[in-house]
């Protein structure tokens, strides 16, 4: 029986920029878990409502989308398990620190860092294992 700490958990990056997916999506380490692409913020908000049946331990989310802010998709889908990761282009230091104090986001990343693609990569490891500790602590209060 697989522990449930190591359980395969599903990463979801939301994003309209197909370009930097696709080389995200070749950067990415294949043994880190599932990795599921999106472009339309609001079938990412039905997917994000529907969590517990896709197992999302990490939202990677764009903020600037043609429908909808990536901060707008994850207000409405609510509480989340799931470790989210606000990826922005510019953003005005307020929203930032808004969206941060009201537990909308967990961090953010800018795209224009020189290492964002290891950013990535780093805050996956870190934003899963937040992910199964939030279970966790859900499942004991």
């Amino acid at each position: 029986m697989t522990p449930y700490y190591s359980s395969p958990t599903t990463t979801l990056f939301v994003d309209d920029d197909r370009d930097f997916q696709l080389a995200l999506s070749l950067s990415l380490p294949p043994d880190k878990g599932l990795y599921r692409f999106m472009h339309d913020p609001v079938e990412a908000l039905e997917c994000l409502r529907q969590t517990k049946i896709n197992n999302i331990s990490v939202v990677f989310m764009d903020y600037l989308m043609p429908t909808m802010t990536g901060l707008q998709v994850l207000e409405q889908a609510g509480y989340l398990c799931a470790e989210k990761i606000l990826l922005t282009g510019t953003l005005d230091e307020k929203v930032l620190a808004d969206a941060l104090n009201r537990g909308l986001i967990d961090r953010h990343i800018s795209k224009q860092d020189p290492d964002v693609i290891q950013k990535i990569i780093e805050a996956l490891q870190t934003g899963t294992q937040n992910y199964f500790k939030r279970l966790a602590d859900k499942s004991q209060g």
